[in-house]
């Protein structure tokens, strides 16, 4: 539960300053994670 409360708030502090790391990273590599961020709340709304 703990494991999944840290997580929570690390990808909420990373949305929160705008993927500094993501930022920084190759084209191709950004639009993967873009790709990926997609797919995943698509899931997790059931949209």
């Amino acid at each position: 539960m703990g494991a999944i409360a840290f997580t929570l708030a690390l990808v909420l502090s990373f949305v929160a300053h705008g993927f500094p790391l993501v930022s920084r990273a190759p084209p191709d590599l950004l639009v993967e994670w873009e790709g990926r961020l997609t797919a995943d709340q698509s899931a997790s709304y059931g949209a």
